[in-house]
């Protein structure tokens, strides 16, 4: 058999051919050609998905970064800061906002102004460098010679926008002055930029959008009114700026000198990825990224992306458990993750989680002696709503609760703060929240450092602890914001800084209901003051409520039982083609949608009864409605009941003389 195959193997790459030999030979290299080529195309389809391929729309906006007193090695940390900065703003618009950074030296103040700040000194460093000022969509100013950094929108004077002061003479260098951090311990980057250039800026943009018709963008100092479900500081920033959807409105107003703030451009997008190409314009694109990535994955965390599109490959839920408090963590805990995602200490780590009714359970192991800093959203609803927010400091080393309140952002509580000395009213009307150990706070302690239950051991250089949290009752698919930074000497953050991630007490409801009209049928013509609107609607666990609305947005009733029905007086529309939608809820708050069913209204635009049109019923009416007996004529079908009889005599007798 093996001289066979030897004897056919010479002949292939020994010439004479005969015809049977090359179709052989051909259909081979076919097979070994096709074979790769397949797995290539078959993994291109499950990364680009069904995702639509070419040009994608984004904001182009230019901003002018001007300067003074700064050195050549400060500028440059300064620059690799406002790098990250502009990334970050390109990651969490969801790739819809891209800034370029235009960096402009001012090389003389402008009499009188005394420093670097005033309008005439930046405006003359602009022209200076061959620019004008409707050349940008916003002007952000870093100086050594004022107490803090400027961010405008550009239109008038200057006059949209946000000033930042003063500095904290703790703070250092001064023209930077934020205590908050960035993930980060590049030696080669001013890390307090990117917060105060996200920020302040942020400010710019909300004024610019608000002008162009779009007021829904969040404000960063307001987040009690503007309260999403997110952290503090970054993790606010990045889930306003997520949820804002109007990103290429910006072009819809006009400035002073009739320009625009920005302008739409477009990136290729051929792989249909939702990442652009190959644009380094542009602060990431799929050449630097490599292979593998798409937008999703790229905006997986707040920072940074992950390949597999989770950054922390968390349980789905914690389970109910009541451990021992002892410092053994024993079976039952919930294992939450055994990562740090930046860490200056080299610590090694693991976190458990569990919960019942009343407490909230955190266990872990970590290989050095640090200062556990926990922050809990109990109520699973955002840092900045409600009462249970809670910070816990815990030493390991001394197994001691150093801290342990909770901020009240309720709005019996911002409205008692307004009453208070150095109270700062906000857009609503109400004031800032209050910690529950803050002077004046009204309602007694909500948490304190005696509460919490805690142990800890040493076994082999590695401490294990147990910390019980009393709090108020839980539901089972309540969900908990966790925040955990290891602290001292430096910080590891288990999860992505400032951020909170969420854990649910068992498998949530995420299935929305179904839902449909059923009557009237798509296509029915409908008249009357009661038409009766009927849905029926189901879900997984329960349906709440169904909802009736006319037009997608006008809402005619509701109904909290099956079968779910409301009443539709068709007079309160117009004659004509109008849709019924119907919103079913369930407890979980998921919203099911039906489909639009199409009606057409044909109320009587007259007197009832006038036939002829001429204002009256009389006998020319009558007249007209026996010669038309017993036909289907829509104009003597009084009752619209699909023929002329002795009920469409009765009401236009009913109406004689009107």
């Amino acid at each position: 058999m093996f001289k066979q195959y030897l004897r056919r193997y010479r002949k292939s790459i020994n010439p004479p051919y005969s015809g049977k030999d090359v179709v052989s030979i051909l259909g081979t290299l076919i097979i070994l050609v096709s074979i790769p080529l397949t797995a290539f195309l078959v993994g291109q389809v499950r990364q680009w998905g069904s995702k639509a391929a070419g040009p994608v729309d984004y904001m182009d906006m230019d901003v002018a970064v001007v300067y003074y007193g700064i050195n050549s090695a400060d500028l440059a940390k300064l620059q690799n800061g406002l790098k990250i900065a502009r990334e970050f703003y390109w990651r969490n618009s969801g790739l819809k906002l891209n800034l370029n950074l235009i960096y402009i030296p001012i090389n003389q103040i402008v009499y009188p102004e005394s420093n670097s700040v005033g309008d005439s000194t930046i405006r003359k460093a602009i022209t200076d460098a061959g620019y004008q000022i409707s050349d940008f969509g916003g002007i952000f100013h870093i100086s050594s010679d004022v107490d803090g950094t400027w961010s405008y929108g550009v239109h008038g004077n200057f006059d949209v926008g946000f000033s930042h002061s003063p500095c904290n003479t703790s703070w250092s260098p001064c023209w930077v002055p934020t205590s908050v951090v960035y993930p980060g311990n590049d030696l080669g980057v001013n890390y307090g930029i990117v917060w105060i250039f996200t920020h302040e800026f942020e400010h710019a943009l909300d004024a610019m959008y608000a002008k162009s018709g779009y007021p829904e963008m969040f404000h960063g100092d307001q987040p009690e009114v503007y309260a999403v479900r997110g952290g503090e500081q970054f993790s606010y920033q990045a889930e306003g700026l997520r949820r804002f959807n109007n990103w290429l409105g910006l072009i819809n107003y006009t400035n002073k000198w009739g320009t625009k703030w920005g302008a739409v451009e477009q990136f290729l997008d051929n792989n249909g990825n939702g990442i652009p190409d190959n644009d380094s314009s542009l602060p990431i694109d799929d050449a630097r990224l490599g292979v593998g990535w798409d937008k999703e994955k790229y905006m997986a965390g707040i920072y940074q992306g992950s390949l597999t599109g989770d950054l922390y490959g968390l349980p789905a839920y914690t389970n109910k458990f009541s451990p021992v408090i002892d410092g053994n963590i024993e079976a039952g805990w919930t294992f939450i993750t055994s990562k740090e995602m930046y860490d200056e200490l080299g610590i090694s780590s693991e976190i458990y989680a569990a919960r019942d009714d009343s407490n909230i359970y955190l266990a872990g192991t970590a290989s050095q002696a640090k200062r556990l800093h926990l922050w809990l959203d109990k109520d699973g609803d955002g840092w900045w709503n409600g009462k249970n927010n809670l910070e816990i400091s815990y030493d390991i080393s001394t197994d001691n609760v150093t801290i342990a309140h909770a901020s009240d952002f309720s709005d019996e509580v911002r409205e008692y703060r307004c009453s208070l000395p150095n109270a700062h009213m906000k857009d609503d009307g109400l004031c800032d929240g209050m910690w529950d150990d803050e002077s004046g706070y009204p309602y007694g302690r909500i948490i304190a450092p005696a509460d919490i239950v805690k142990a800890r051991k040493l076994s082999g250089g590695v401490y294990s602890f147990e910390i019980k949290i009393p709090t108020t009752a839980l539901t089972e698919t309540q969900e908990i914001g966790y925040r955990l930074v290891f602290e001292g000497g430096g910080r590891a953050t288990v999860f992505e800084d400032y951020q909170l991630i969420y854990i649910s007490g068992s498998p949530p409801d995420r299935e929305a209901p179904t839902v449909s009209v059923s009557s009237p049928s798509n296509g029915a013509t409908v008249s009357g003051t009661a038409v009766t609107v009927l849905a029926t609607a189901s879900d997984n666990v329960g349906v709440t409520k169904v909802e009736f609305y006319v037009d997608t947005s006008t809402k005619i009733g509701e109904d909290t039982t099956s079968p779910y029905s409301t009443p539709w007086n068709t007079t309160t529309v117009s004659n004509g083609s109008h849709s019924l939608l119907t919103k079913a809820y369930d407890a979980a708050n998921n919203v099911g949608l039906s489909p639009l069913v199409s009606v057409t209204v044909d109320n009587p635009t007259g007197k009832i009864g006038d036939i002829n049109g001429d204002g009256k019923v009389d006998i020319f009416d009558l007249s007209i409605l026996l010669t038309r007996w017993g036909s289907n004529d829509a104009t003597a079908d009084l009752n619209k009941n699909g023929v002329v009889d002795i009920f469409d005599l009765s009401i236009l007798l009913s109406h004689w003389g009107g």
